[in-house]
């Protein structure tokens, strides 16, 4: 179960640390919820955020040089929580997931994905390696530290419903200041936890809107459905 949270809408800005303490309550309280096996936070709801999750570019690994003329590769950008993969029941191929450990005064810290890992260091030796952002308006914004990579996920493409292979970096809340949307588990209905989880989040600041509850099964069916009617 997706739901969007924009944080912005209650005046507070990217890194606030109430922002960061808002998800880390909230995360906490829903858990507790009847209902509910697993919760995180992340940028992106797959296929639902496609025309607005362009955001990544350029970027540069530790020990990987671009032949002559070659350019960069590029890659997606996303901002994850502790316990994103496992929720969203995506493997880890390698390595680990974020931790409260990885937070802004923390070593800066990165998730690649299997189709980056593979092309980018092919002697299977992406972990502990290190990895940056070349792209003018990433480096804008103070992301073109190195960050090591602390593990590898397998491949998911959010973008398309036909999967395609992506390069894809993903970097922890904590350390970026921003997430945006809410993603739940549950063990029964899902719908039926959409007034319990508005409730907590009411609880916890009553303006914070709480918009767009939706299942994924349900995002990716209204994706297809132009493609479903023109066949």
């Amino acid at each position: 179960l997706v739901f969007d949270i924009p944080t912005s809408a209650t005046g507070f800005g990217v890194g606030d640390a109430k922002v960061l303490n808002f998800y880390d309550e909230a995360t906490r309280r829903i858990e507790q919820l009847p209902g509910v096996d697993g919760v995180t936070v992340g940028s992106t709801v797959p296929w639902r955020d496609a025309s607005t999750s362009s955001l990544g570019g350029p970027f540069a690994v530790e020990g990987y040089k671009p032949a002559n003329g070659e350019e960069n590769p590029r890659a997606g950008f996303r901002i994850v929580a502790p316990k994103f993969f496992s929720v969203l029941g995506v493997p880890l191929v390698e390595g680990r997931e974020f931790g409260d450990q990885d937070r802004a005064d923390g070593e800066p810290v990165a998730i690649v994905s299997q189709s980056l890992a593979q092309r980018l260091f092919p002697n299977g030796d992406a972990l502990n390696r290190h990895v940056w952002w070349t792209d003018s308006l990433m480096v804008s914004f103070g992301l073109g530290k190195p960050r090591r990579i602390v593990g590898i996920a397998a491949d998911v493409d959010d973008v398309h419903v036909v999967r395609r292979p992506g390069m894809t970096i993903y970097q922890p809340v904590r350390q970026i200041g921003f997430a945006g949307r809410l993603f739940v588990h549950a063990s029964g209905d899902p719908y039926a936890l959409i007034p319990a989880v508005t409730r907590v989040i009411r609880q916890l600041s009553a303006d914070q809107p709480v918009e767009r509850a939706a299942t994924l099964e349900d995002v990716r069916a209204q994706v297809v459905s132009p493609d479903r009617v023109n066949a």
